[in-house]
């Protein structure tokens, strides 16, 4: 009866090992036998620590391709002109970090910038959907695939994001950018303070306001007008965009009856810009109904005259950029 059984490399074939064979077996195995699986031992540990050694060689690898920060924030900053150089070795950085360090919605926000620096659009808005299926909390996501469906003409997803953005708390905003281990570089190495990011979201506030105003004139949904344009005016920055808010009120109030309240922001909204178009136009409406054709006949000339800059009064998605911090 036999104990055990056993292949012998040096003999190649199955030994069977019984009482009379057994220390013959062994002895034999020591001499000949014993080295080689020793060796194939060793082998098989090599290669399960290469295994693990790529494993965690992942963020020493992603140091050493880490790229240029300061270059990417004196773009975001006007400081340089942008290049494509630099937003795609960012992409790739990103990419990288995507596989060694897991899905991560703040690498996939700032890909979908880089992609949209790089006049790819498709991945852009795949980046920024899929930052917001990990994470609901990125501002920035939330309003570049608005600004990106926008401009493909999908005025209802537009909507649902710039939405989702303004629901987003500034502070909470801030909390996420500054916690984020793939934005703190910007802060380490391209001395990017909270009081920078602070300001880009304020600006970024702004923007999304103004777009869904936009999208709201073009719906006729006026009442959600007049409501968003009254907060447009509480956070606008500047004298321009403030008037573009008191426009929209304007335009709102018109259609939805109230005449006096329309022209009074219409009023304030030349007050801060004399040249604006649309509140030209809307102002010499209310004139001419009033019976003032001279004084409508002389707004609409001057309307007339700015039409061809009526874009730059106004938010357009095709001119607000896609921002990632």
């Amino acid at each position: 009866m036999f104990l055990f059984f056993c292949w012998h490399p040096v003999y190649g074939k199955v030994f069977f090992v019984n009482k009379k064979n057994f220390f013959g077996f062994v002895r034999s195995f020591m001499t000949s036998g014993f080295v080689f699986y020793i060796v194939l031992a060793l082998l098989f540990l090599f290669c399960v620590d290469r295994v693990r050694l790529a494993a965690h060689a992942g963020p020493s690898t992603l140091s050493r391709l880490r790229p240029n920060y300061q270059a990417l924030a004196d773009i975001a900053k006007g400081k340089r002109p942008a290049d494509r150089k630099t937003y795609g070795d960012m992409a790739v950085y990103l990419e990288k970090v995507n596989v060694v360090m897991g899905d991560r919605a703040d690498a996939r926000l700032l890909l979908g910038y880089c992609y949209f620096n790089l006049d790819d659009h498709k991945r852009s808005q795949e980046n920024f959907a899929h930052a917001l299926r990990l994470s609901d909390g990125y501002f920035w996501a939330y309003h570049g695939a608005g600004v990106l469906a926008m401009r493909r003409g999908d005025k209802l997803s537009a909507s649902g994001y710039f939405r989702s953005a303004l629901a987003i708390s500034a502070d909470q905003s801030l909390q996420n950018m500054l916690t984020s281990r793939i934005f703190l570089p910007f802060i380490v190495e391209a001395g990017y303070t909270p009081q920078d990011f602070f300001i880009s979201l304020a600006q970024g506030r702004v923007e999304a306001l103004g777009l869904l105003c936009t999208l709201l004139t073009e719906t006729g949904d006026f009442q959600a007008l007049a409501d968003t344009a009254r907060q447009g005016v509480e956070v606008a920055l500047t004298d321009r965009d403030r008037a573009a808010f008191f426009y929209y009120m304007g335009f709102a109030l018109r259609n939805i009856g109230q005449i006096p309240a329309a022209f009074k922001f219409q009023q304030e909204a030349l007050k801060l810009s004399p040249e604006h178009p649309g509140a030209l136009q809307e102002s010499a409406l209310v004139l001419k109904a009033a019976g003032q054709s001279e004084a409508a006949s002389f707004l609409l000339e001057r309307a007339g005259t700015n039409s061809g800059k009526a874009s730059g009064f106004l938010f357009d998605a095709a001119a607000v950029l896609v921002r990632a911090f």
